[in-house]
């Protein structure tokens, strides 16, 4: 496996992976500052995209079970092994690929999650459908680890809660378009399979814009010869054991979450009585929430100056939000809810991926830290829709194992509080200290 790795992306101890002071250099590294947008507006063209793959898992379930017969179990697995796929290959990933040349990694795995978009469509039974999905998810890892390489080079400390703004924002994009428009979309096409087959069309596209666009020399100047790392990177999590809060909060999160994006869909369909397309809207007011809380939550974080209020105030509201949609019929007030969810759950991931920037680790270790949140999260996620759907098939209730599932997001408002503040009034704190 080592010896195929290096055959197709010939190792190059490429200088974005090396150095202590990255960020101190970078204003005089950089020849276009500006093409930093450019770079990450491609990234953001993919990320768009990918998450029509991943999200559209909830509203294709009631017609995967009548076209492939798949069974609750069978659904809960597929619900769960996108995130598992997370949990997997994050810290391998990031020990491994910023080994070699990123641009190149970043072509290879664009191109791999292109192949298993097509193959969702070709599925014809569940187990081709779960193996597409796992094989879509894990390119989509190994794929976003290399992203972060691009962003701690291209852009200074200052910019980095926007950056992760922005990030998420446009995954809540994508799954707001995912859950909006998803049922017309498979009637548009004549059906899931030709869905799936364009998707993968619009992320093929993405290769020749990077191989014009994505070139480092129209990134950097000639950088400085730094030091290589000395060590093992993950000896990070041993010295900064507030990464392990960071990670673990979003475990109880990812519960719920992932729970409600695979079976709430069901759960209205059940019990309210609606039309797919209703359902579709409903779910749609969730990443529409997510949008205005990912795009906000890095400005008002450096605007207050903190990060762990962003934190710990989803998760002591969270919790009340899941609960009350399982008992609220009113649609109205259902929708206002779902909106509040979206914008309180996204506000979170920004703050988190931030904070490990704060800390100003090398890129190695950074790529680290952000794999154990990575790898963390999807520990909730996979076990949820695991549990909702066994629960399911010995109770015959979606709303007993959602139930159980929608008091896990405490675990933002625990860690939040414990863990401690990085944002710039204590990085200014430590400034004047300094001088």
């Amino acid at each position: 496996m080592q010896a195929l790795i290096e055959l197709l992306l010939n190792p190059v101890l490429f200088n974005i992976s090396h150095g202590d002071n990255l960020n101190a250099e970078k204003s005089k590294n950089l020849i276009h500052s500006n093409y930093g947008w450019v770079i990450m507006g491609q990234f953001w063209y993919v990320d768009l995209f990918s998450q029509f793959i991943f999200f559209s898992v909830g509203i294709l379930l009631p017609i995967w079970r009548d076209e492939l017969g798949i069974t609750v179990f069978q659904s809960g697995i597929l619900g769960a092994i996108g995130f598992f796929g997370f949990a997997l290959i994050s810290i391998p990933s990031g020990m491994l690929l910023p080994r070699y040349n990123p641009r190149k990694v970043i072509f290879i795995c664009t191109l791999i999650m292109s192949i298993f978009a097509f193959a969702h469509g070709l599925a014809s039974t569940p187990i081709l459908l779960i193996i597409s999905r796992f094989g879509f998810v894990v390119s989509m890892v190994c794929w976003t680890q290399v992203k972060v390489l691009f962003m701690q080079k291209l852009f200074t400390q200052n910019l980095y809660p926007l950056i992760n703004s922005i990030d998420f924002g446009i995954k809540a994009l994508g799954q707001l378009v995912t859950f909006s428009s998803v049922a017309y979309l498979i009637v548009f096409f004549g059906g899931w399979s030709a869905f799936f087959f364009a998707i993968g069309v619009l992320l093929l596209l993405f290769l020749p814009m990077w191989f014009f666009f994505g070139k480092e020399k129209n990134i950097t100047t000639k950088l400085e010869k730094l030091p290589e790392y000395l060590g093992n990177p993950i000896s990070i999590l041993k010295r900064k054991k507030s990464l392990w809060l960071l990670a673990g909060a979003q475990i109880g999160a990812a519960f719920p979450f992932a729970c409600f994006v695979t079976f709430y869909p069901t759960f209205l369909l059940e019990t309210m009585d609606l039309e797919i397309e209703a359902v579709g809207f409903l779910m749609s007011l969730f990443p529409l929430g997510s949008v205005l809380g990912s795009f906000s939550a890095g400005p008002i974080s450096q605007l207050i100056g903190r990060r762990k209020p962003l934190i710990w105030i989803p998760g002591l509201l969270l919790p009340v939000c899941y609960i009350l949609i399982l008992h609220v019929t009113n649609l109205y007030s259902l929708g206002i809810i779902l909106f509040i969810m979206g914008m309180l759950a996204f506000a979170v991931a920004p703050v988190l991926f931030t904070i490990p920037f704060d800390m100003q680790l090398k890129p190695q270790e950074l790529v680290i830290a952000l794999g154990l949140i990575r790898t963390l999260f999807p520990i909730g996620a996979t076990i949820g829709p695991l549990l909702v759907s066994l629960i399911r098939v010995s109770t015959g209730s979606l709303y007993d194992g959602l139930l159980i599932a929608a008091p896990m997001a405490f675990t933002l408002l625990i860690c939040g509080l414990i863990m401690p503040e990085t944002g710039p009034i204590v990085q200014n704190k430590n400034i004047n200290s300094i001088s």
